[in-house]
């Protein structure tokens, strides 16, 4: 593996723990935005490796484009939660972003594994099925989670926000 290959899987390790930490801990308490800016940082940098990567095509390519949609939905995601702008919005979108952005995240890492694996990996006709696969499956169960969960969540976040600013 290159040294640029071996930075972009560090920073995904890295990226995929934070996310995973994110949803086991109080939201918008400091430990929260700390380890949310963990969590953008190795975004970045994982994506911008990525930009670097062209072992597979040759050329810019489809993991290319994947990369520059997971930067938008990951500053997307960011920016409202940094600014707490648009003021009746912000909250909303960042739960939103930033979950697909996450999502974004856990498809991609399913489908290098399911890549890894030697049925798959023997043709592009094969690799194609692994990443399709891979990929529908872990955002199809993300929509549910985000769907289920959003009212509470977002819910409990504005009553502790309005319990603060008391």
């Amino acid at each position: 593996m290159s040294t640029i290959g071996t930075i972009h899987t560090a920073l995904a390790v890295i990226a995929l723990a934070a996310g995973m930490a994110i949803f086991t801990i109080a939201k918008g308490t400091n430990r929260h935005r700390m380890i949310g800016y963990i969590y953008v940082a190795g975004m970045v940098g994982l994506n911008l490796t990525a930009l670097m990567i062209y072992r597979l095509f040759g050329r810019f390519g489809p993991f290319h484009v994947f990369a520059i949609i997971s930067l938008v939905t990951l500053v997307v995601g960011f920016l409202p939660a940094l600014t707490k702008r648009p003021k009746q919005t912000w909250l909303d979108r960042h739960y939103n972003w930033i979950l697909w952005s996450y999502v974004g995240l856990v498809a991609g890492a399913a489908a290098e594994f399911l890549t890894r694996v030697p049925i798959f990996n023997r043709s592009g006709v094969g690799f194609a099925i692994g990443v399709f696969v891979a990929s529908t499956v872990i955002i199809s169960i993300g929509a549910s989670i985000i769907h289920r969960r959003k009212e509470t969540i977002v819910a409990r976040m504005l009553e502790m926000l309005r319990a603060r600013s008391l």
